[in-house]
């Protein structure tokens, strides 16, 4: 089994609203994006199984893998400690590598997070999210320029 390890410069951390009610905060610096995008890219590929991503700044880990069932929907997170386990469903996986890629490519997330919703079945509470947010990201659009947009189509 190929286990591989990344140190991240900003948080992680974990946000819990009540008891069933929680996320798992990523965030990363533009300076984290390459490195932890390529790592992304080694699981998606099996080349390797499972990719630490330990915080500079919190000292938390998260050990991502790739689920082997294709039919599940939700990524699966465990605790223990300071380490979060998060099994990733093939297109959460891609959903995280397309955002750090556009990210990367125009040095600004489009938006400045995105969530995966986490299985019912995590011990930490029904309701919960992997949230990856970016260090900088695109203003937000108003209201007409949307309609601007929309009739431009």
């Amino acid at each position: 089994m190929i286990k591989r390890f990344i140190e991240i410069s900003d948080n992680i951390e974990l946000g819990r609203y009540d008891a069933n009610n929680w996320e798992l905060l990523l965030n990363i610096k533009y300076t984290d994006i390459a490195p932890l995008c390529m790592e992304m890219h080694l699981l998606e590929y099996k080349q390797s199984q499972v990719l630490t991503v330990k915080s500079k700044s919190t000292s938390k880990i998260i050990i991502f893998s790739l689920s082997d069932d294709l039919n599940e929907k939700r990524i699966n997170i465990d605790k223990t400690d300071d380490k979060f386990k998060v099994e990733l469903t093939f297109n959460g996986l891609q959903y995280i590598i397309s955002y750090l890629l556009e990210y990367y490519r125009d040095s600004y997330a489009a938006a400045s997070h995105i969530h995966l919703e986490v299985s019912e079945k995590s011990p930490l509470g029904r309701n919960g999210d992997l949230t990856i947010v970016a260090e900088k990201s695109a203003n937000p659009m108003s209201g007409e320029e949307l309609e601007k947009l929309i009739e431009d189509m």
